[in-house]
């Protein structure tokens, strides 16, 4: 079970437990938006708030079934030492994201102000559901400073790349951003939607794009190649 003396690495491993569990839990309901999607030919979202059976977490599973491959977004979260809810994104492997209270806080304070924490918490998540990473610069010797896309604003923290867990630590809503920062939401956001698609329809409109522009070798090639990979 997750636990606020735990550190954040220690909660990812303690949350990825749940994942096989986590599998069997959506089965039906993706099997059911499935069917409902093709019968009426549109995109289907459903969360679903779990807590797991063996190891007592408490998730919010967030399913879309679109037109092709169903996705998954999943989210653990905890109470600090002072109550207050903290939250983990995660996948059963790879990049992870600790999201602060004051994320949370601050985003309930712009969008849902009359809410309680969970329910601020369910809500940035709705809407929230995957981030894109860009480095700033360097914290430390493996930790960068980051900006971090969002559907509704951009986060602000730390990415550790030893241990692939990005800290997020505060929340800025579009209105709030400058410009430097609207940059970077805009290459943020041409991420986030790249990634929405299946890796092949990424490789199709990344090749037909560099065809059209002819990209120089430098790192806006290197970064539509990464896009494709």
């Amino acid at each position: 079970m997750i636990v606020h003396t735990m550190t954040a690495p220690e909660m990812v491993t303690e949350a990825r437990k749940d994942y096989e569990a986590l599998r069997r839990k959506v089965e039906d309901p993706l099997r059911r938006m499935r069917r409902e999607s093709i019968r009426n030919k549109q995109e289907i979202w459903q969360m679903i708030p779990w807590r797991s059976p063996k190891n007592k977490n408490n998730w919010l599973i967030l399913l879309h079934q679109g037109k092709d491959v169903p996705r998954i977004y999943s989210m653990v979260w905890y109470h600090d030492g002072e109550g207050r809810i903290n939250a983990v994104w995660t996948t059963h492997r790879g990049l992870a994201f600790h999201i602060d209270r004051h994320v949370i806080e601050r985003y309930g304070e712009r969008f849902n102000p009359t809410a309680n924490p969970l329910e601020r918490l369910q809500s940035f998540f709705l809407e929230n559901y995957f981030y894109t990473v860009e480095p700033v610069e360097p914290e430390g010797e493996v930790t960068w400073k980051v900006n971090i896309g969002l559907n509704q604003g951009m986060g602000l923290g730390a990415w550790d790349q030893a241990t692939d867990i990005v800290y997020m630590r505060t929340f800025i809503n579009h209105g709030q951003l400058f410009q430097q920062q609207e940059d970077a939401m805009e290459r943020m956001d041409l991420e986030r939607i790249m990634y929405s698609l299946t890796p092949g329809q990424r490789r199709m409109i990344i090749a037909m794009f560099k065809r059209m522009t002819k990209v120089p070798e430098g790192p806006a090639l290197d970064w539509l190649n990464s896009l494709a990979a």
